[in-house]
């Protein structure tokens, strides 16, 4: 039984998962605004929120850049293995 694999497939899953990374780095970069003219305990939730938001953004942009490299680098190995054994 042998393994077929499929390196445009995989390179273009890897491509996809880096957009998605790129749209939360996108996304944590844009500028943040605050409602003008509310009472303070509305403004207060809001602020929180957004506090919330971008902590979560800057968390999920981490994560997806370390995901993103160690799929690279495996997919990167995976190729150079299958070259030597050609």
């Amino acid at each position: 039984m042998s393994l077929e694999i499929h390196y445009d497939q995989i390179q273009n899953a890897i491509d996809t998962f880096n957009t998605g990374r790129t749209s939360f780095e996108q996304a944590h970069s844009s500028p943040v605004t605050h409602a003008e003219n509310t009472s303070d305990a509305l403004n207060d939730a809001h602020q929180a929120a957004l506090g919330e938001l971008d902590r979560l953004l800057g968390s999920a942009v981490t994560n997806f850049s370390q995901m993103g490299l160690s799929a690279q680098a495996v997919f990167d190995g995976f190729k150079t293995a299958d070259a030597a054994g050609s």
